[in-house]
């Protein structure tokens, strides 16, 4: 422990407020308003009258929220206002800087151990009797304001790095669609639009009863839609065996077939088949065909996703049919300008892949940074002027 530093229980340099009814029409907000990596109101919050019993805050508190998953939201209101009860309202004692709280309840650390304390099954909330027991290290006054002074200055330049990277990563992943958009919709001479069902043959897939154990097990991989999305298939979470095969709807297709959600959020996800295998009812699976290239039918429904979307039906859950998949039509140029462009395509999603990678390690290096401020922070060891901090962030920002 730091020379002049002190290990206080955490309920006796700051106070939970008790409940109080409120009759008057305030600013209301609740923890799905607050963003998690900021702390920082999401949308502005609107006046409302709480006639039960609500928490009621002001400039001098912290809001906490004690419901998984809001443990890591903290909010450090500017005006006064009410909030939900699953929202506490901190009060600072005088030897304890509002903001040098906050820093410290952000802090990875504070969470976990503040996650460990919750009950409940079906909405586990933090346990704030046993949070307030924790102990904090509590600096004098002048060092805790000088503390939240370099991290107010550091982290604001890690939060900046943080979002330009998070925008690259966008722009990246934007790049793919754009390019799609391109191709499809000023596509040259030569294109022909073709009904998908008279491309290859197309059929649904099924599901042998799960009764049964001896339909399941090592043999055939045998793919649901939640595994689509990726360009290829991997390594399936189910496989059948031949007698599930037999005695069921599913059909075993052959390597490089391509295969198409039908059923609710899961509609047109798409994967090639990197192996032979089965699938369920709610997939449509269209064989190869050695003249029309099925990466290239891959990319020519993704271009026109939204428009095939719209045909779904259903009250519960929107469905595409096998009808309707069939009937898709799409624009195909001649089988050699269908390769060219996969072949494009292919190459443009590895340079995205590339930058994606190196925007999350970003994201990933800024939130070690941080975490690594604030753990300095807190045992004594952040001596470093704001300045200096904020051009050592700088500099791993890269």
């Amino acid at each position: 422990m730091k020379e002049g530093w002190e290990m206080k229980r955490l309920g006796d340099v700051c106070k939970v407020l008790k409940r109080k009814h409120s009759g008057a029409s305030l600013p209301y907000i609740g923890m799905e308003d607050i963003e998690s990596s900021t702390g920082q109101l999401i949308t502005a919050p609107t006046e409302k009258t709480v006639k039960s019993t609500s928490f009621q805050f002001n400039e001098k508190h912290i809001l906490y929220g004690r419901l998984r998953p809001y443990l890591n939201k903290v909010f450090l209101p500017d005006f006064n206002g009410h909030c939900s009860t699953e929202i506490f309202p901190i009060e600072c004692a005088d030897n304890l800087d509002r903001r040098f709280l906050f820093f410290w309840l952000t802090k990875s650390r504070t969470v976990q151990k503040i996650d460990v304390t919750s009950t409940g099954t079906r909405m586990p909330r933090a346990n704030i009797p046993t949070v307030l027991d924790f102990q904090i290290p509590v600096p004098p006054l002048p060092e805790q304001r000088r503390i939240v002074a370099i991290l107010d200055e550091a982290l604001a330049a890690i939060a900046t790095a943080t979002a330009n990277a998070k925008k690259n990563l966008a722009h990246a992943q934007e790049l793919f669609e754009s390019e799609l958009n391109r191709v499809f919709t000023q596509r040259g001479d030569g294109w022909s639009e073709k009904r998908l069902g008279d491309l290859s043959e197309i059929q649904s897939g099924g599901t042998p009863l799960r009764s049964i154990p001896e339909y399941w097990g090592q043999g055939i991989a045998w793919y649901s839609s939640g595994e689509l999305n990726d360009l290829l298939t991997t390594v399936p979470e189910r496989n059948i065996t031949t007698a599930g095969l037999a005695n069921s709807n599913a059909k075993l297709f052959p390597k490089g077939s391509l295969l198409i959600g039908m059923y609710d959020t899961a509609a047109l996800k798409m994967s090639i088949l990197d192996r032979d295998a089965a699938f369920n009812q709610a997939i449509a699976g269209m064989k190869p065909n050695p003249k029309v290239n099925l990466f290239f039918v891959n990319l020519a429904l993704r271009a026109i996703r939204e428009n095939v979307l719209h045909l779904r039906r259903g009250v519960r859950q929107k469905n595409l049919s096998l009808g309707k998949i069939k009937d898709i039509i799409i624009a195909l140029p001649e089988l050699k300008d269908q390769n060219a462009i996969v072949a494009d395509f292919v190459s443009l999603r590895k340079n995205i892949e590339c930058l994606e990678s190196i925007y999350q390690q970003k994201l990933k290096l800024f939130a070690e940074l941080k975490q690594s401020l604030l753990h300095k922070a807190f045992s004594g060891e952040l001596t470093a002027d704001p300045k200096a901090v904020e051009e050592t962030v700088s500099e791993e920002g890269g």
